[in-house]
């Protein structure tokens, strides 16, 4: 099977998960594209970061926005979890189709 490399959204989006942005070494299981994001499955988990008081330690955690001029109105980010850390990064456009291959970008936390 052949490695499927990581796209600098999911791992600038990664990063802002993990415990240590040098852990953000990504092993991707598939990634399917929805016309309006994408949902990308990891085979390695990495450990989080501490959580907050109000996130909880399996389920979705609310990531940052996605703002780019090939989104329009933007994006929004969920990291799914369980107890041995990172499964699912979901991707989602507000509006607007999500591109394939996201260029220029950048992340707001609320």
């Amino acid at each position: 099977m052949t490695a499927i490399a990581p796209l600098p959204i999911e791992t600038e989006l990664i990063r802002s998960f993990l415990q240590s942005p040098q852990e953000a070494k990504l092993s991707i299981r598939s990634r399917r594209f929805t016309g309006v994001g994408l949902y990308t499955e990891f085979s390695v988990t990495s450990a989080l970061r501490d959580l907050m008081a109000d996130e909880q330690p399996a389920g979705p955690m609310n990531g940052p926005t996605i703002e780019s001029p090939e989104i329009p109105n933007g994006a929004g980010s969920l990291l799914w979890v369980n107890q041995s850390g990172v499964h699912t990064l979901e991707i989602f456009s507000y509006t607007d189709p999500f591109p394939e291959t996201l260029v220029a970008f950048s992340l707001r936390r609320p």
